[in-house]
């Protein structure tokens, strides 16, 4: 079997692996002796070996191997590296996890060779529409067990944008800020949450576009002093 995840969004990537690994071990795999990560360059015949051997007291093997979608740039290096990997069932899952965009997943040789030979199964995280940022929003701060409002959630995806990375941070930072059993609300989201550049420079551009002059200064002010 074979799992490909790639995609922008990075931190939710790293999760996705992090939780295949995690349920391996949990159902097939409680010593964690047969899961095992790669990355590439640098540890590609440790993964060639890994991949070949036979599960130790168990029925499964899971192989991580990350960045070799990405170190792969021709055709004939693809279709080794396919030969190693499919015809296994389950006895040897293959994860592999790269830093590639979605439209670089359609043409990349390594994943088209794959696709080609057996079903893969794929965990694709692009940068998030509006909808999607809501629901992450939404779904960390139920994790935290903290309330927010619309307009909360609303405020800090202005102010942050689709780095889920940093959003992740600001919504704990946010969540542990607020009162017990009262909701998050958009005036604490403003108070502690610093705009990225590009949002602080729309909404100087916007003021000025508006004539709204004493926001205009006090929108320049903050990109002076804090970038």
């Amino acid at each position: 079997m074979v799992i490909l995840i790639y995609g922008e969004d990075g931190l939710r990537v790293k999760e996705k692996r992090e939780e295949l690994m995690r349920a391996f071990k949990e159902r097939h795999d409680p010593s964690g002796m047969n899961v095992d990560r790669f990355v590439v360059p640098g540890q590609e015949d440790a993964a060639i070996q890994v991949v070949g051997a036979v599960p130790f007291m168990a029925k499964r093997r899971m192989v991580v191997v990350e960045g070799l979608s990405e170190s792969i740039t021709k055709k004939d290096d693809a279709a080794t590296w396919t030969k190693r990997f499919i015809g296994r069932g389950d006895e040897a899952i293959v994860v592999l996890v790269d830093g590639l965009t979605i439209e670089q997943a359609k043409k990349n040789k390594l994943y088209t060779a794959l696709r080609e030979a057996e079903k893969v199964h794929e965990y694709a995280f692009g940068l998030m529409s509006d909808r999607e940022l809501e629901a992450f929003v939404c779904e960390r701060a139920k994790r935290l067990g903290v309330e927010w409002d619309a307009a909360a959630v609303r405020a800090i995806i202005e102010r942050v944008g689709e780095d889920s990375w940093r959003l992740s941070q600001e919504i704990h930072k946010v969540s542990s800020a607020v009162e017990r059993d009262t909701a998050v609300d958009r005036v604490l989201v403003e108070t502690i949450v610093v705009p990225s550049y590009d949002d602080a420079l729309f909404a100087f551009l916007e003021a000025i576009r508006d004539f709204h002059w004493q926001a205009s200064i006090k929108t320049f002010l903050f990109l002076e002093l804090t970038f």
